[in-house]
């Protein structure tokens, strides 16, 4: 039976944003230089670390459906700044024109407003662009657990094979593979290849080769 990720990170299921990510920074700090040791010890030490990652990935996961913003994404009430509460709401009622109107009046490009505007591209399938922003987000507040988590999911959504569509896509929102799309080296590979078969039975593809 998979543990409760709350109590894997010490934590009360009702507890605040911020005192998740500070409890998990807390306790996966106590665990990173062990890791490196040898024998028995940085095995034990890197199999805490991957538990209390899982843990905060699952804890973040029922925040993020009992906050019913959807996604790999989650509410943050707890922030201090800016005040995203219209933004946020705007998003749950799936009103994302008004959510993008909202954000694009803000003058402070904060972390956080990088953040809800990932969830905007996000929520849009737009997974290229919400990885842009995440990843500004976190180049502003890198020691942000919550920008992180987040990111990493997404990286492993969109590793699947496929790249997903992005703002500049057209609106049909079709997604490509990575190798649907010929390369000028696929191509003239081939052209060799055919002209060493070519060869090999008397003929010759490509006189100058």
């Amino acid at each position: 039976m998979q543990q409760d990720p709350f109590v894997i990170l010490g934590v009360d299921k009702n507890a605040t944003q911020a005192e998740i990510d500070e409890k998990y920074r807390e306790l996966r700090h106590r665990y990173e230089d062990a890791r490196f040791l040898e024998g028995e010890a940085g095995a034990e030490a890197a199999e805490k670390i991957e538990e209390l990652d899982n843990a905060y990935s699952e804890a973040m996961r029922i925040k993020s459906e009992s906050a019913n913003i959807g996604g790999g994404f989650h509410d943050d009430s707890d922030f201090k700044g800016q005040d995203f509460s219209e933004v946020k709401e705007a998003i749950k009622n799936k009103n994302y024109h008004l959510a993008q109107g909202l954000l694009d009046a803000m003058q402070e490009r904060s972390a956080e407003w990088h953040y809800m505007q990932a969830k905007i591209y996000y929520d849009k399938k737009w997974i290229l662009d919400a990885k842009k922003q995440l990843e500004l987000a976190i180049e502003m507040d890198p020691t942000n657990a919550k920008y992180t988590a987040t990111l990493e999911r997404l990286k492993k959504e969109s590793g699947r094979g496929f790249v997903f569509p992005t703002a500049g896509d057209s609106a049909g929102g079709r997604s490509y593979s990575p190798n649907s799309t010929p390369s000028c080296c696929n191509v003239c590979s081939t052209l060799l290849c055919a002209d060493c078969c070519c060869e090999c039975m008397g003929g010759d593809l490509i006189p100058c080769c």
